[in-house]
């Protein structure tokens, strides 16, 4: 079976919870993260171990999310984002848990401690830069695409048109309209969580979209776990069946 897990963003104690559950209950031999493990929750560095740990033992892909995407680029100095954007995207929480709290003053004023902190982020660099776009299953009669954000329907009436190809999949905001499959795919994704969608739909579950013929056009799986809602996961067995599993965020305090 395969394990899809949507955003963690640092909330490590409610994905061991989740992966707990997994394990226990299904016979799990892969597992994809849809990025977005990093920033605004308190514990990044754990998650990251806790996955490269996995990877150990299981088939584990890790697709890039947004947040990755800007913490490589603020590491890497290549500034598609500018020097800041790492900090407004919470950032400064994935520095701290790295480093160990070593660099906090100087990042509550505000300076770059991009060089000063990278040693500390050194050794994940290659865990980091593995990540991969996006990933598929073909099940016969259900095709599965994997990525961070999905991709909108190309309308341009969304912000996906604003980024090259190869990052729509990390950023995209529009996938949820879809009322297509994409070339015959049906999108599993994350980044933009489900209680910003649309008011009548439930925050805690994953938001399966589906157009009037009855198509999954996609399948959100963002229940903003770091927000104080819900770690998702879409479990799906080999014919291609799949349900879901969320567990109750764990992470404060």
């Amino acid at each position: 079976m395969l394990g899809v897990i949507g955003d963690i963003h640092g909330c490590v104690r409610t994905l061991d919870a989740l992966l707990e559950r997994l394990f226990g209950e299904y016979d799990i031999h892969r597992l994809i993260f849809l990025g977005d493990i990093v920033d605004r929750g308190r514990y990044s560095k754990e998650v990251c171990d806790l996955i490269i740990d996995l990877k150990k033992h299981y088939d584990v892909t890790l697709l890039l999310g947004n947040h990755e995407d800007v913490m490589l680029d603020y590491f890497r100095s290549s500034l598609r984002y500018g020097p800041k954007q790492f900090m407004k995207l919470g950032g400064d929480k994935t520095i701290s848990s790295f480093t160990g709290g070593r660099f906090d003053k100087e990042l509550a004023q505000g300076k770059d401690v991009s060089l000063a902190a990278y040693r500390y982020f050194e050794p994940y660099m290659d865990f980091f830069s593995s990540a991969q776009i996006c990933d598929s299953m073909d099940y016969g009669f259900f095709k599965l695409h994997f990525s961070h954000a999905g991709i909108g329907d190309g309308s341009g009436n969304g912000d996906d048109e604003s980024f090259s190809p190869q990052f729509r999949f990390a950023w995209s905001r529009n996938t949820d309209r879809r009322k297509t499959t994409y070339f015959g795919y049906s999108m599993v994704h994350g980044h933009t969580p489900v209680v910003k969608i649309d008011p009548q739909i439930n925050p805690n579950r994953p938001y399966v979209n589906r157009n009037k013929k009855g198509e999954i056009c996609s399948v959100n799986l963002d229940t903003g776990c770091v927000y104080g809602y819900f770690l998702s996961s879409m479990i799906i067995d080999d014919n291609g069946d799949f349900e879901f599993e969320s567990m109750k965020y764990k992470d404060k305090g």
